[in-house]
């Protein structure tokens, strides 16, 4: 017996595609900072078949917010407690006179998990 429905003349009713269960969710999109991880599924549950409509593509991806780790960045020729803010350090090195770590922005409470 077969699996889809016999309709009139011999042919094959439209089978509807349905959504199958959701994969697993991916890594974090950013290492530092608010990022996403996503999960999709697939219109296999079951497939279209005979004419059938397939699943709407707005539900096939989903995604949740996520936070590896707060973002540091040096601000190059910001100054220093003892320097005169000419700035002549160099970016991202760590070394030099005219910079210092400093947070990033962020609009949320430190507190929140996601």
């Amino acid at each position: 017996m077969e699996n889809s429905t016999s309709c009139m003349d011999n042919k094959h009713c439209p089978i509807h595609g349905g959504w199958g269960d959701w994969g697993d969710y991916s890594g974090c999109s950013l290492t530092c900072g608010l990022g996403k991880r996503y999960r999709e599924r697939k219109c296999d549950s079951p497939k279209p078949q005979y004419g059938g409509r397939p699943c709407n593509e707005t539900n096939k991806m989903d995604f949740k917010y996520c936070r590896e780790q707060k973002c540091v960045e040096e601000i190059p020729g910001s100054g220093s407690a003892d320097g005169d803010g000419s700035g002549s350090g160099s970016s991202g090195s760590g070394s030099g006179s005219g910079g210092w770590e400093v947070s990033g922005q962020k609009a949320w409470s430190d507190d929140e998990d996601y």
